[in-house]
């Protein structure tokens, strides 16, 4: 006999038992009827019962055990679950036998209720399921359901459920990445119609929802036509404070890459993610290649458009909003390119007027500086570079704008309000310096206001909340701010230079690397609150060292060249 004919005939067995009446010890009222069962089978599938007649309770010594709170209906179907694993579900019946089952703890009849009550979902029953779920604790269905709601959103938020919610139920709708939307404008209108839905007494929420409010991947005019002039946020300090970080964000594209906001996520579901690209670089100290990859937010590697060109090394990079700039190099010290992320293709821009390398590049206002370097093409042979150009983004032109107080190569920089930053380098006569300069994009005048307590040549800075961290070559992190250099403590076993570093919240991502002749592939995260470091998960699809690394949201269309 296998086990299924085993399983068989005990159930005959026990059905046949109860429906004789024979070997009984304990009667079941329900509703004034009486069901005559035995204690050791409702003990085997229940522990509650098995509780019930083990505690010592009164029920444990009598022979009739009265329940409330269940029909008889209900019981009688409960019963012959138990004695023969028989069960009718319908849809009129599973939410009370799912109940019973969850109060009696029968698992196998939970199960088989929340298996059916799944296979029913649809958008009309889905929040109930949901709500009925939650409140018993049958986390599978809970989940089911809430998975079901997500992908199905843009149909469910216009039901009355859905207006029946409560604020935190909504919150927990709204916040999920999961969430399946075209765009950030129907989750934003969905927030507003359920206030809307009983506003008096609902207005007093605006506040915990519009933290949610994914607000900064609105369209501008969306932005400012629709949600400013939404009366329910135009006397709330809170809800105009995140309304303007969102302004801020569509106001300063060449800020981008140092906007932090748990508000600047991509949903799952759409068309856009923000990924890390990597530019050019090689396994080998004095080489590039014209591959362009990117580190999605799963950790996986994808190929992007190649460079249309070998820059050669020590070229430099930065982003404009979701563009990327490519300035110079060794192969090309005049060259300039410009990646597009919204079709992922490149374009050659007018050359710089002066080839430089080993030189810095960031975006302020409507243009991108050029800071620094050398020029080994010049017929005067080798020249650290004093002047400064400008790349004025609506022309499309280069133009001289100043000169630094001492040109420097191989130094780092950042932006704060509208001043570019340089972190030391090394000088013309070949001295490393730990001077800090400080260009003024408005007067275009270059002044040196501080010193870094360590010489750091090849180093990285990112901006920070009004801060400049700069992730030295030995691993040491600085905070600098308003001429204050902070120590905010070392990566340990880190030493290296040519890296990539990008922000991801309150972390420094780092990324490859070169130490004497050993290349790196590591990714290492510093984590700037509590100051400590740690491998990041994943690892760079090859050893890398001298390539740009920047941040870009691209359309997934163009994610689909992975990297093996």
């Amino acid at each position: 006999m296998g086990q299924t004919d085993y399983i068989t005939a005990l159930c005959s067995g026990l059905r046949q038992l109860y429906e004789a009446s024979q070997y009984i010890d304990v009667e079941i009222v329900v509703e004034n009827k009486t069901f005559h069962c035995h204690r050791l089978v409702l003990s085997a599938m229940s522990p509650y019962f098995d509780a019930m007649f083990s505690s010592g309770m009164i029920e444990s010594q009598n022979h009739k055990v009265n329940i409330q709170n269940v029909t008889s209906c209900t019981f009688d179907q409960i019963i012959k679950f138990i004695y023969g694993g028989n069960l009718e579900l319908d849809e009129e019946n599973v939410g009370e036998l799912l109940q019973v089952s969850v109060m009696m703890q029968i698992k196998c009849l939970q199960e088989r209720c929340e298996e059916f009550m799944i296979s029913k979902v649809d958008t009309e029953n889905c929040i109930g399921t949901w709500k009925l779920a939650q409140g018993h604790g049958c986390h599978y269905l809970a989940q089911k359901s809430f998975r079901f709601i997500l992908h199905y959103f843009t149909n469910i938020c216009l039901t009355d459920d859905f207006r029946a919610l409560d604020v935190y139920e909504v919150t927990s709708i709204i916040s999920d990445n999961d969430l399946n939307v075209k765009d950030e404008e129907i989750v934003t209108e969905t927030v507003f119609d359920w206030v809307h839905a009983d506003i008096d007494n609902r207005k007093q929420h605006i506040k915990t929802l519009f933290e949610h409010l994914r607000l900064p991947l609105l369209q501008p005019e969306y932005l400012l036509e629709v949600v400013e002039q939404n009366p329910l946020i135009k006397d709330d300090k809170e809800c105009k404070e995140i309304l303007d970080e969102a302004k801020r964000y569509h106001l300063l594209p060449a800020r981008r890459q140092e906007f932090m906001s748990p508000r600047l996520l991509y949903r799952n579901s759409g068309d856009f993610e923000e990924v890390v690209v990597c530019i050019g670089g090689s396994d080998e100290r004095e080489r590039t290649t014209r591959a362009v990859t990117c580190c999605r937010s799963n950790l996986t590697w994808n190929y992007l458009e190649p460079l249309p060109y070998d820059p050669g090394v020590e070229f430099a990079t930065c982003s404009y909003g979701n563009a990327i700039f490519v300035s110079g190099g060794s192969s090309k010290l005049k060259g300039m390119l410009c990646y597009h992320s919204n079709w992922n293709a490149w374009t050659k821009c007018q050359s710089m007027l002066l080839g430089r390398r080993r030189h810095s590049m960031e975006a302020v206002g409507e243009s991108v500086y050029v800071l620094g370097g050398y020029d080994d093409g010049n017929e005067e042979g080798f020249q650290t570079i004093l002047a400064l150009e400008k790349f004025t983004l609506s022309t499309g032109e280069w133009e001289d704008c100043g000169y630094l107080s001492t040109p420097v190569r191989s130094a780092s920089s950042a932006v704060d309000r509208e001043k570019i930053f340089l972190f030391g380098g090394v000088t013309g006569e070949n001295f490393d310096t730990k001077i800090v300069q400080c260009f003024d994009t408005r007067r275009n005048i270059c002044t040196v206001i501080s010193q870094l307590p360590v010489f750091c040549r090849l180093s990285s800075a990112l901006g920070y909340q009004r801060k400049i961290l700069i992730i030295c070559p030995d691993g040491k992190v600085l905070s600098f701010q308003d001429g204050t250099v902070e120590d905010l403590g070392s990566i340990s076993g880190f030493e290296r230079y040519s890296f990539g570093s990008v922000l991801q919240g309150n972390y420094v991502i780092i990324y490859g690397g070169i130490k004497s002749s050993e290349i790196f592939d590591e990714v290492v995260c510093f984590n700037i609150s509590n100051r400590t470091a740690s491998l990041a998960g994943t690892y760079m699809p090859q050893k890398l060292s001298g390539f740009g690394c920047v941040k870009s949201v691209i359309h997934k269309k163009y994610l689909n060249k992975p990297v093996v």
